[in-house]
């Protein structure tokens, strides 16, 4: 490779290392979005597939949490698992966890009242009729309750 070629993260190889997604980069790696986002949808589908319990308990939470105040973001599930002393293996997995129909963007964010995560912008979600209608069908309208009653 040149000095005028400019490597990708696209180009940097990932693999699977203990259940959890690993992404060496190269020494000169330069931004590129679709590469980004293709790394994006490699660790998304990774964390679907080995935090399907986690997963499923959040989920429920989710719909829980926006069918009583109307949305939902990744902050109001985790304080409620966190609350439960519920976590998922890999901090990634809430990236995963509004994928799915049950959810539809509002267009709106919110800014994240944790200090660690330093007002880092939140996507908010409410729920899809169609999605929710298909979920609770599939689960027989069973809910699992944690962290009491909100």
């Amino acid at each position: 490779m040149g000095d005028d070629d400019q490597m990708g993260l696209f180009d940097a190889p990932a693999r699977i290392l203990s259940g959890d997604v690993v992404i060496t980069l190269p020494e000169r790696a330069t931004y590129n979005a679709r590469d980004s986002l293709g790394k994006k949808i490699i660790i998304l589908d990774h964390m679907e597939k080995t935090h399907k319990e986690w997963l499923r308990v959040a989920r429920s939470v989710a719909i829980q949490v926006a069918g009583f105040q109307g949305t939902v973001t990744a902050e109001d599930v985790r304080k409620r698992l966190e609350a439960a002393d519920i976590f998922p293996r890999h901090c990634n997995a809430y990236g995963a966890l509004f994928k799915v129909k049950d959810f539809e963007f509002t267009g709106d964010w919110k800014k994240s009242t944790v200090v660690k995560h330093h007002a880092s912008d939140l996507r908010v979600w409410r729920l899809s009729s169609r999605g929710v209608i298909e979920t609770w069908a599939e689960m027989s309208g069973e809910f699992p309750r944690i962290a009491g009653r909100w």
